[in-house]
């Protein structure tokens, strides 16, 4: 057996949402519980590694992410505002009332 610290490969994509602050700081938490215990990689898995035009995800997940749905369905924030009650928060209104009124 050799005495070889272990290597930690993370893997993610810096397309908005915390991914890389994330990987940060578990790698950040690791080294202050075992200090020089271990080695670590980051790897942006889309820019690095994924085909075109997936490599372009990064640079447009920020556009992407802001325009509505083709389809015309309203954009997840909204769904929350709009719903009917409490109980249907986050559901889609147009599932709401594609049933009968009087359907439980």
């Amino acid at each position: 057996m050799t005495n070889e610290n272990p290597h930690f490969l993370f893997l993610f994509s810096d397309t908005g949402g915390g991914h890389r602050s994330a990987v940060d700081a578990i790698i950040e938490a690791m080294q202050l519980e075992y200090p020089d215990g271990f080695s670590a990689e980051k790897v942006d898995f889309f820019k690095q590694y994924a085909p075109p035009p997936l490599n372009f995800a990064p640079e447009l997940y920020p556009m992407m992410s802001k325009k509505p749905d083709p389809l015309g369905n309203e954009l997840s924030s909204q769904r929350r505002e709009t719903s009917g009650s409490p109980g249907h928060a986050g559901r889609h209104p147009l599932l709401l009332h594609s049933r009968p009124q009087n359907a439980e």
